[in-house]
């Protein structure tokens, strides 16, 4: 299996994780540090990750960021994604069609935020983290 992420993926994970928050700096060095260990695919993808314990962990340590949502070259419906935190480290990161079947390969796409006034599950600043 490919262990690493695709530049369509990496965008999407940057736009997930973009904000000045402590938290999402640390989620970022996570995925980084991550192995791909499960990459699924249907009306969408899953993308299972394994992160080493001496990374830091974030607080809250179970929640999810799904505010981002592509247009897509082939998906008439767009798509959008849902990122999971488990225990303080990332676990997953799913990308989903609205009942169409997922592109073999996505080469056109821009990337946008539902609204832009995210509500994250993170401060923006000063987010506290712990080992």
């Amino acid at each position: 299996m490919n262990n690493r992420l695709s530049k369509f993926e990496r965008d999407v994970i940057d736009k997930l994780l973009n904000g000045n928050s402590d938290a999402l700096r640390i989620l970022k060095s996570q995925i980084d540090m991550a192995r791909i260990t499960c990459r699924n695919t249907g009306a969408g993808f899953f993308l299972s990750f394994d992160v080493p314990d001496t990374c830091s962990r974030v607080t809250p340590e179970k929640c999810r960021i799904g505010d981002v949502t592509a247009t897509i070259a082939g998906l008439k419906y767009g798509a959008g994604f849902v990122l999971f935190v488990n225990d303080g480290f990332v676990r997953q990161l799913e990308g989903y069609s609205y009942e169409e079947p997922w592109p073999d390969e996505i080469l056109e796409y821009t990337l946008s935020y539902m609204d832009e006034c995210r509500n994250l599950p993170f401060h923006l600043e000063d987010d506290r983290t712990k080992r």
